[in-house]
């Protein structure tokens, strides 16, 4: 199962959609369903910008795929997937990270080699929770340490 996403038009997605657009929800069979004005000027100002205010980097898009993550940080530019279990392994809630050392307490024997991403949730402007197979969704992934997470990087086919 694959989506789309483009910030501004929903803040929560579940695989229903086939896509996200400013101005409005494109469903499956191709039903727009207005986002408000409001979402509007925002993914404007967004997608001018890059970024929301201050200096966190924003995706133009976001695609989940049972492999991972795409994303694509500057719009028409090139994607770059983050890998599922890499990802299920960087998570930072304090159930997978002691919060006074930063210690991984995720053991990665742990993780499902097979782990998906089944749903994604927009946070506000500056990150994203990803709902895993396992049942994992405390984490919330800034798009600042998505954008400078390497290790999960590989190459998009």
């Amino acid at each position: 199962v694959r989506g789309r996403a483009s910030l501004g038009s929903q803040t929560d997605w579940d695989g229903r959609w086939s896509s996200w657009k400013p101005g409005g929800i494109v469903g499956t069979l191709g039903v727009v369903k207005p986002a408000g004005d409001f979402w509007n000027r925002a993914h404007r100002k967004i997608a001018k910008e890059g970024r929301t205010s201050g200096t966190t980097p924003v995706p133009a898009a976001i695609t989940r795929r049972d492999d991972g993550i795409l994303f694509q940080w500057v719009a028409g530019g090139a994607s770059v997937r983050l890998a599922a279990w890499e990802l299920r392994l960087a998570c930072p809630c304090a159930q997978c990270v002691d919060e006074m050392s930063g210690r991984p307490l995720l053991d990665p024997g742990a993780v499902a080699p097979d782990i998906r991403p089944v749903h994604l949730a927009l946070v506000g402007t500056y990150g994203l929770r990803i709902h895993w197979s396992d049942g994992h969704a405390t984490g919330i992934y800034t798009f600042e340490f998505l954008r400078r997470h390497p290790e999960a990087a590989v190459p998009t086919p």
